[in-house]
């Protein structure tokens, strides 16, 4: 979660208990939490997001319902904290998806997770009544054919059951009427779908043998279905995945691909949640075994894209990152692998075992020689050349050496107050740890203490630190988060801070800190630009972070399961590469296209005679240009302070003093349409180019630093422009249950492909 987010919660005063608890678990995960105004009432912006506890007492307040209805920029989320009597809730929030805090002890996890799956998204997945009005607009236009009717029997009783609310409470409008008709149309094919599941038992019962025939076809058809009641609802999320920008944009891809092949129309709000999806974070992937076995520990090799793993059920394996396949897998004993080191090459890595063995092991030939040590290792690392290796057991440290007849023996070099990280480098393996009030770089074969960085000692050991592979670079973090980094034997301050209670550490010779936490997930901070954002967004829990050694991508581990995902824009560059192109300035111009930034935020667009004025406070456009713009404030974050052209002038591009960019595509005819969008904030965006190779904007900031985001330019004016970017940037396989719920027209189009299964083990 960004360090800016700030939440507002409110509630009733007789409700302080659950505001605090609310309060406790974003404050535990980097949210700014405030407290009701001064004057009792919500302010109209100056929040991301106000979560409202509901109760009775609540709804009770009509001043209260009133201001939080009028809000003008903040979203809101509600938290049902009690008994709530649903007559009673105004149609503002009976339309939102609420998170229910009064759940059992057991569902307290998912529920903390609601609470940030519910910040880091705004892809107006909240609206029901929203996504029904779109559902029913969609069979409306198509006259009324069956496949765009909802087949969950569940959702159909609950969503009538909300419109007789409504009907009672006197809320009429046209849109109502096609939604109410729409459900009933909807329950009438759920009841008559029944009917027929009813049949098709008794005839199960009468010919045994034709019935799995049947039962694969109709259940292939009723998934078909639901496929497509799916995309055409357009603003539905996937009930497993719900942060998933990724398959989001896949969705609403496949509905707008759907109507066009029918020729229907397209629902208004489809072309710009796609392009509003495209904005947000997309990981590269996941891999793992799902209920087989779990991923206790991976390593990049030289080749980013080659990755080695270690899992639960003793087998090594080696996976290729452009297809998530795995190409090799050995067994190694018949315990359960534990964390994992290798050599660059990746044909030598460490693991441990359950019997507290360490195994140093040549992948190709499944050669393993082991020590045993006291106790199980908190930390291992493997040497470069694969000669060496050391562990971490408690407060002791041990160096693992080979003797003359090549048997492995673990002798221990020192015992400390704490020992932080392992990390193998160019001089041997290195050891960030607390000595006294001090945090120390040890070498760990000799035990020797090579820098000492003045420190807090933190006594409930919430401290933490790591070091680079040189041991010129320590990152210490106290037990608020601040972060401090040292060279030179001081520490200074960086003025950012993570989550209190991060588990681990990592710094490398450039600048990057990459922290890991089980309650609040995975976070990279750039030290040039001070900059700290999260990564691996669909894991909430990360106990391990590694990352390539081209410092492209990196791998989050949680729960048994790996994360792949890019990490090149979170980081800064001094200069703009030469290779990034196009026209910058306060005004700019290339092959008849021009953009000019005027006063009072303002910018004009003009093409071969067409001039259209935007006025980035608003997500409109004048001048007779037509505008193809996303749902929701597009614009409004920040003034104009930088606009950029394309070389073919078939882009424009403005930054703001906020950091935000807005990609905007010109057609011959001067019409507009929203292409893509990119945020670097809080820092002003400079100056502005693209690398039409790489399909990606840099970004030039007011602190003399360059960042690379991914770009849609084209995506606004193209549909096949944009389904080509989709294919570009899509995961490289995904799970058989994920791909159910798209059609197989949507699969074939972008090109989506089911995880390989796991090889059979080598012994």
């Amino acid at each position: 979660m960004n360090d800016q987010t700030s939440v507002l919660v409110l509630g009733s005063p007789n409700d302080d208990r659950a505001l605090a608890e609310i309060g406790a678990v974003l404050h535990d995960r980097g949210v700014t939490v405030l407290r009701s105004p001064a004057d009792g009432r919500p302010a109209d912006d100056g929040y991301d997001a106000i979560m409202i506890a509901v109760s009775d007492r609540l709804l009770e307040d009509p001043e209260m319902m009133a201001a939080l209805s009028a809000r003008r920029t903040a979203k809101l989320i509600p938290i049902r904290v009690g008994p709530v009597d649903d007559t009673r809730v105004p149609e503002f929030l009976g339309e939102l998806n609420w998170i229910l805090w009064d759940t059992p002890a057991t569902e307290v996890g998912a529920r903390n997770a609601q609470l940030m799956t519910a910040l880091r998204m705004d892809l107006n997945r909240y609206r029901d009544a929203q996504s029904l009005r779109a559902q029913a607009a969609a069979w409306r236009a198509s006259g009324g054919d069956p496949g765009f009717l909802i087949s969950d029997r569940a959702a159909v009783v609950r969503a009538l059951e909300r419109a007789d609310r409504s009907d009672a409470a006197e809320v009429a409008r046209p849109e109502d009427d096609q939604v109410r008709a729409f459900l009933e149309a909807s329950h009438r094919s759920v009841r008559k779908e029944a009917r027929r599941r009813s049949r098709r038992w008794l005839f199960r019962l009468a010919v045994l043998g034709a019935v799995a025939l049947i039962a694969v076809t109709g259940w292939k058809a009723v998934t078909e279905r639901r496929s497509a009641n799916l995309l055409a609802g357009g603003l539905l999320s996937v009930s497993d995945n719900d942060e998933r920008a990724d398959l989001q944009a896949l969705k609403t891809a496949g509905l707008v691909q759907q109507q066009i092949e029918a020729d229907r129309p397209v629902p208004s709000a489809a072309y710009g949640k796609l392009i509003t999806t495209m904005a947000h974070p997309w990981g590269l992937g996941v891999i793992g075994f799902g209920k087989d076995a779990h991923l206790n520990g991976a390593a990049f090799t030289a080749d980013p894209s080659v990755l080695v793993t270690a899992d639960s059920i003793g087998t090594l394996a080696r996976w290729d990152l452009r297809n998530g396949g795995m190409t090799t897998r050995r067994q190694i004993g018949g315990s359960p692998l534990y964390d994992l080191s290798a050599t660059p090459d990746g044909r030598t890595v460490l693991t441990y075992d359950d019997r507290k063995v360490l195994r140093i092991t040549d992948v190709e030939s499944g050669r393993s020689s082991e020590t045993t040590l006291s106790d199980y290792p908190d930390h291992i690392a493997l040497s470069a050349d694969g000669t060496a290796a050391a562990a971490a057991v408690g407060e002791e440290l041990f160096a693992v050496t080979a003797d003359s007849a090549g048997r492995w023996t673990a002798r221990r070099t020192g015992r400390f107050d704490a020992i932080h990280q392992l990390r193998a480098g160019p001089s041997g393996i290195l050891a960030a740890v607390r000595d006294g009030r001090r945090i120390a770089v040890v070498d760990v074969a000799t035990g020797r203490i090579r820098q000492r960085f003045p420190a807090t000692a933190d006594p409930d050991g919430l401290d933490r630190s790591g070091v680079s592979p040189t041991g010129e670079t320590v990152v210490f973090v106290d037990g608020s988060g601040a972060v401090f980094v040292g060279t030179g034997g001081d520490l200074r301050p960086l003025g950012v801070t993570t989550t209190r209670g991060t588990e681990r550490v990592t710094v490398d010779d450039d600048g990057l800190v990459v922290f890991a936490s089980t309650h609040s997930g995975a976070r990279v901070l750039d030290v040039a630009s001070g900059t700290i954002a999260q990564v691996c967004d669909s894991f909430d829990s990360v106990d391990r972070v590694v990352v390539d050694a081209h410092r492209s991508r990196l791998v989050c581990r949680s729960r048994g399961n790996l994360m792949i995902d890019e990490l090149t824009r979170h980081l800064s560059r001094a200069q703009t590469p030469s290779a990034a192109v196009g026209t910058s300035g306060a005004s700019a111009e290339a092959s008849g296209t021009r953009i000019a930034l005027d006063d009072d935020a303002l910018v004009t667009i003009a093409r071969k005679g067409t001039t259209s004025r935007l006025d980035f406070r608003r997500p409109a456009a004048a001048g007779g240009a037509t505008a193809r713009w996303a749902p929701g404030p597009v614009f409004g974050e920040g003034t104009p302070v930088v606009a950029a052209v394309t070389p073919d002038g078939n882009t424009v591009a403005v930054g703001t003093d906020a950091g935000v960019v807005t990609e905007i595509d010109v057609s011959d005819d001067g019409a507009l349409a929203l292409a893509g969008r990119a945020d670097v904030g809080p820092r002003a965006a400079t100056d502005l180019r693209w690398d039409v190779r790489t399909h990606r904007i840099w970004i030039r900031t007011d602190d003399d630093r360059s960042w690379s985001l991914p770009s849609c330019a084209g995506c606004g004016g193209s549909l096949e422009r944009l389904f080509e970017v989709i294919r570009e940037r899509r995961w490289f396989c995904y799970p058989n249950e994920t791909l159910a719920v798209f059609t197989g027209a949507t699969r074939s189009t972008f090109a989506l492909t089911e995880c390989p299964k796991p090889k059979a083990a080598d012994r």
